[in-house]
Order: structure tokens, then sequence, then C-alpha cells
């Protein structure tokens, strides 16, 4: 019977110990094959793993792993939102002379037989959508999204801000200016915020704005102790148009960032909401959402390298032809293309599905 031991390696290696966990990511520990042995990485390498620096001291906890409960066969790392670099953990795979598997928020597996993708953000919101019945509706929902075509959408766009960064402070001058605030689903948390320092005055910003942030459409922002039992909700995007996402902002320190498609629960709402969105994220993102089948020819898509100011000024012209049109344009854009949204929700959900299963059925 499988057992719920695993090694947690914890802030970079300087604690490595034999413990319990219930699960990795969203996965169950004793539904993994019996003969698998489980490393759980915690406050270590971020954002990036190159290799671990202390390879003998992790070698001595998996012997004392073996003594304790028998041999393994295979080994799986849990580096939950790292981007991982291959070399490092051949090197692992070489000195214990197992496979070595891992699975983080990487969706760009095509190279790597090792890598399993399972974003652990986007998989809590799945399984919430998957708990309250979405994969049994979704033929409903589609024929209701294909039906709304004679109706014009209440709100053009969608542009959520929970965290402070440049790039979001940026989008949210642009609809200032444009007065695209007014009648629009938005939201600007003003609490948490990441790189603060990173070319932006933010006294002056919150002093300029102030009565108009925080703001949140929908009082996210107060809600505290019932977080704990919330279900979001996909109305926003079956009453929109598009959305505006970037992704985490620390993708910026990111070293060969061109080379790893980190992705984070901000796409799965406008997928599965059957929604086009424009995104500044990693420069990999399109590319290897392409590889899984998605297509993005209508125009309200666009993908932008959080990481280069030019891209991030290009994406931002993009923003401003988009919500400077009419809402009768961006209706005709719409639904010239629903067809394209429906699919890439149906390639993506699969893709994210198989690819747990596929996880499971590589350590049997």
């Amino acid at each position: 019977m499988r057992h719920n031991n695993v090694i947690l390696y914890k802030n970079n290696g300087d604690e490595i110990n034999i413990t319990q966990e219930d699960k990795i990511g969203t996965i169950f520990v004793d539904t993994l094959p019996p003969h698998t042995l489980v490393i759980k990485v915690v406050n270590s390498f971020h954002p990036k793993f190159d290799k671990f620096p202390n390879l003998e001291k992790i070698h001595s906890k998996i012997l004392e792993y073996v003594n304790l409960f028998g041999d393994f066969k295979n080994l799986i790392i849990d580096f939950n939102e790292i981007v991982v670099n291959p070399d490092g953990i051949k090197e692992l795979e070489t000195l214990i002379e197992k496979p070595c598997y891992y699975f983080n928020f990487d969706i760009n597996i095509f190279s790597n037989e090792r890598h399993v993708t399972h974003p652990e953000s986007m998989w809590v919101h799945l399984k919430y959508l998957i708990e309250d019945g979405f994969l049994d509706a979704q033929t409903f929902l589609k024929n209701t999204v294909r039906n709304y075509k004679n109706i014009l959408k209440p709100h053009k766009f969608i542009f959520f801000s929970n965290n402070i960064n440049l790039v979001r402070i940026k989008i949210f001058n642009l609809l200032k200016e444009t007065d695209n605030l007014k009648d629009n689903i938005w939201s600007f948390n003003t609490s948490e915020v990441y790189y603060s320092n990173y070319r932006v005055d933010l006294p002056k910003f919150f002093k300029e704005n102030e009565g108009i942030i925080p703001y949140s459409y929908d009082k996210f922002h107060k809600l505290n102790t019932e977080l704990s039992n919330f279900r979001f909700s996909l109305l926003p995007h079956y009453s929109t148009y598009f959305e505006i996402l970037t992704d985490s902002f620390y993708f910026v320190e990111m070293r060969e960032l061109h080379k790893f498609a980190p992705c984070t629960e901000k796409i799965l709402k406008p997928i599965v909401g059957y929604q086009p969105f424009i995104i500044f994220a990693s420069p990999k993102l399109k590319s290897t959402l392409e590889k899984i089948g998605l297509t993005f020819n209508c125009k309200l898509y666009g993908f932008y390298d959080i990481s280069s100011p030019t891209e991030i000024e290009k994406g931002l012209d993009h923003i401003r032809d988009q919500i400077t049109k009419t809402k009768e344009e961006l209706h005709d854009e719409y639904f010239d293309h629903v067809e394209e949204f429906i699919t890439n929700s149906d390639l993506f959900i699969n893709f994210l599905i198989d690819n747990t299963d596929n996880l499971v059925t590589k350590l049997s």
C-alpha cells in the first residue's frame, strides 16, 4: 500500500527531511504508484532551478528513505512555480541511477520526456470547475455563448489587478486616459505591492488616483474569512469580449525566460469562458499553446513578452486599439471567431487533464 512519506527539500537544501505530505500539487500522494519516491521542493531556487548545490546530502537522505521504506523505481520532484533546467535533473538521475521525473507550472513539455506540467494554481481553479459540474455542462454553455450573437454584451473587457506591478500600472493609466474605467469590469488592489520600486513613483500614483483605487467590481478586495469557500464565477467572461492579463511580474528576473512557458491560473478563466485575451507573459507562451493545438486568429488575442519594454509598449498599443472600438465592432470580431474560442477551451482542458493522468502512467 502507498504511504505518504516524502522527502521535503526546504530553504535551498538547508533542511532536507523525510516527512508526511497528503498532496504534491493537487495530486494526493497515496494515489501515486507505491514504488515512487517523492521530493517536494519548498522555498528554494525561486524563480529558476539550475542544479542541486548539495547532491551528496540529497543522496544521503534518499538512502535513509530506502532503509526505512524499501527501494523505489522512479523519483518525482514537485517544483511548483519554479522553472527547471533539465540538466540539473539529469545530474541527480545519474547519481541515483533511477529515472527522475519532475513537474511544475511550465507547460512547455514537448522536448523532455521527464517533464510533466501541473500548474498548481491553475489546477486548484480547474478542480473547482470540475467539482461544480462544468465539464458536464459544456454543451449547454457552448450553445449559450453561440446564441448570444444577437445581443450586445454589457461590457467591453475585464482587467483584474490584485497585486501592483509596473505593467498593471501602465494598463490602469491607459484605461483611465481613454475613459475606459467606466462601464467595464476591472479591479485594482493597492494592498499587495510587488516590485514597487521598479521605475514607479507609487506615492505619486496613489495620490493621483485617490478615491478611484482600490476598487473591485465584485468587492473582492473586501472579502476575508469568506475566501476559504470562495468559488470564482465565469459570469464576467460571458459578459465581456476579451480580458487583459499580466502574468507574474517576477518573470522579468528569470534568466532565459524565452526557453520556458511558465503558466499560472490567469489564462484559465478566459479560456474556459470562451474568451480571447491580451496577455503579458513569457515570450514562449503563444508557441507552446499552439503546439497543444490552440489557434489565435482573432484580433482580440495578443501575446507580449513581459520582460521586454519594447514588447510591453506594443501590447499597450494593442490594448488601446481594442478598448477604443465600439461594442458593435468588438461584437463582430468576437462572434466571427467564437468557434475558435470553443475549440481552444476543449483543447486546453483536455491537455491539463491528460498531463495529470500521464504523470501516474509514467510512474507506473
